[in-house]
């Protein structure tokens, strides 16, 4: 009994301890769930607080009409084209310390631990041990290259130089594209509305003039053909209505595509704004303008210079390349086939030498891909040297046709206004017919629209004109900004 007592009270301090030792860990256990959940509250709180500052800026941009800036602002944070543009031409900029890495000298430090084991079965030697012995080895090699001449990889630099200006042309182009592309887009949700709020002027009209008809119709000082033809004038009038709606719908999904949401606001194109004529008015000179500056040939140029930089790096494979070596060893053995250690420290320096003198071909063959390569790009330089022309000659050509259409408009629109005027006068005192009215208010509308249009296509010809002459920037965009109310 005195035996088993002692053992329990001996067993109960030992388990007092391990329920001290487990009470501990549960203590620890429970103090990091604790941190882990303020963590978890923390990260909880922060992204909340995000969306609700994403959900007051959206809410301000919606609360009030935006201009074409704010539009621009948002598009080149929000565009994934843009953005995606953005990455690559940052990605590119590497191309030039990854090529000039080569041209640079290589330091590197290996370190080898070996475990040896030997048995000498038999010796004729006297100097050899016996038996079987156990010894380690380090050894530890510090290594300096230098690339004395290396043809191909000076030429791979050069051509990584040439790689960086067409990624920044090409970013310079695609910020152009950018800009036009919230112009067009913001201009079509423009002239979209324009044309709704014009049908829908004219359907009140034509429904006033149905009414007019229909009371005329029935006092009997109306016939039947004049008030079926108001009729169907009213009914067409409220299809166009129906498919002008559905065509702004879809300009103001357009614009939402690029600044990530829907349901802005947008300004309104105040009518006086100036409309001048390009300037030099003249299209050839704008077509030297566009050689010069335009991005993409800039870009497709750059392409053509590292594609014979490519020629250089391939034709590089027919000569040799020298390269300095410097190499530090340390070994230390602890044993070795006589018994004893030794430590030993060796510094070389090497210059090396390597001639290429036969590669089954494939110089002359990489070199001959890469001349039609280069041949390559230079065609699509040209090709795009045309189009870029007669481009710029199209947004010359339709600039000035918007203006000399926008003049016309402008006289159509006052003339029409008088004509409706009259109309609505002579059939009040039974001049004109309600047809003749309805007539000339749908001309009314009609020349109102194709004088917003033109106002839209003016400008939008004249950004694209910049754009192809390679002149395109946020300033121009800040000059229509201004006009906007």
């Amino acid at each position: 009994m005195y035996r088993a007592a002692e053992a329990c009270n001996s067993g109960r301090g030992r388990c007092n301890r391990t329920k001290g030792k487990s009470g501990g860990s549960m203590v620890h256990g429970t103090r990091w769930v604790l941190v882990a959940a303020a963590l978890l509250s923390a990260l909880l709180a922060l992204a909340g607080a995000v969306r609700a500052a994403e959900g007051d800026l959206y809410s301000r941009l919606r609360a009030q009409p935006q201009d074409l800036l704010t539009v621009y602002d948002t598009a080149a944070e929000q565009d994934p084209q843009f953005r995606a543009a953005a990455l690559q031409h940052e990605a590119d900029q590497r191309l030039r310390e990854l090529a000039r890495a080569k041209l640079l000298p290589r330091l590197s430090l290996e370190a080898q631990y070996s475990q040896t084991r030997q048995e000498i079965l038999a010796a004729d030697n006297a100097v050899f041990g016996s038996g079987t012995s156990t010894f380690p080895t380090r050894t530890y090699t510090l290594t300096l290259s230098q690339p004395l001449f290396d043809w191909a990889s000076w030429q791979g630099y050069q051509k990584a130089r040439a790689e960086v200006r067409r990624a920044d042309a090409e970013f310079a182009a695609q910020r152009m594209e950018l800009l036009l592309r919230v112009a067009e887009r913001y201009f079509a949700v423009l002239g979209a509305r324009d044309d709704v709020a014009s049908r829908k002027a004219e359907q009140v009209a034509l429904a006033k003039n149905l009414d007019y008809a229909s009371r005329r119709f029935r006092s009997g000082l109306a016939n039947i053909a004049d008030l079926n033809d108001v009729k169907a004038r009213h009914a067409l009038a409220r299809a166009d209505l129906i498919e002008d709606i559905a065509r702004l719908d879809d300009a103001r999904q357009g614009l939402a595509e690029l600044v990530g949401w829907d349901g802005m606001r947008l300004m309104r194109l105040d009518g006086e704004m100036p409309l001048p004529r390009p300037e030099p008015d003249e299209p050839g000179a704008w077509v030297e303008r566009a050689m010069q500056n335009n991005p993409e040939l800039q870009a497709l140029a750059a392409r053509v210079q590292a594609a014979e930089r490519e020629v250089r790096v391939q034709r590089a494979g027919h000569y040799p390349s020298l390269e300095l070596t410097a190499r530090h060893n340390y070994r230390k053995t602890e044993g070795t086939l006589f018994g004893g250690g030794s430590e030993v420290a060796t510094s070389d320096l090497a210059l090396s030498l390597s001639v290429p003198i036969y590669e089954g071909g494939g110089v002359s063959a990489a070199v001959a891909q890469a001349v039609s390569l280069k041949d390559k790009a230079q065609q699509e330089l040209r090709r795009r040297q045309r189009e870029i022309a007669r481009e710029v000659r199209a947004a010359f050509e339709g600039m000035r046709t918007a203006l000399s259409r926008i003049e016309a408009l402008e006289e159509a629109v006052a003339a029409q206004e008088v004509v409706v005027e009259g109309r609505r006068r002579g059939q009040r005192s039974g001049v004109y017919t309600q047809v003749a009215v309805a007539d000339a208010e749908q001309d009314l509308e009609a020349a109102r629209r194709d004088l917003s249009r033109a106002r839209y296509d003016y400008l939008l010809e004249s950004l694209r004109l910049k754009r192809s002459a390679g002149l395109l920037q946020r300033a121009d965009l800040e000059a229509i900004n201004r006009w906007l109310r």
